[in-house]
């Protein structure tokens, strides 16, 4: 917890001295909130566009994706498998 006091009291300081200036930002604005909150579809895939990661991309090394998937799907040292 110390660390949040000191950045806590950083950020205040900052605002004193009109260093930083905190803005709100509407969650339809803001692309972070797909990582942080629930958000309309429509909104996600707009800002999931925006963070760029669009699943329509292309890849050039679908065996290197096929590899991970493998990797994914792969059961843990210690989990016996199913």
């Amino acid at each position: 917890m110390k660390h949040i006091d000191v950045d806590y009291h950083s950020i205040r300081e900052r605002v004193k001295l009109g260093q930083t200036k905190l803005i709100w930002v509407k969650s339809t604005n803001n692309p972070a909130d797909i990582l942080t909150k629930s958000i309309s579809a429509d909104d996600f895939i707009r800002h999931r566009t925006e963070i760029g990661l669009d699943p329509e991309h292309d890849s050039d090394d679908e065996d290197e994706e096929e590899q991970v998937a493998q990797e994914l799907d792969a059961p843990a040292d210690g989990e016996p498998e199913t």
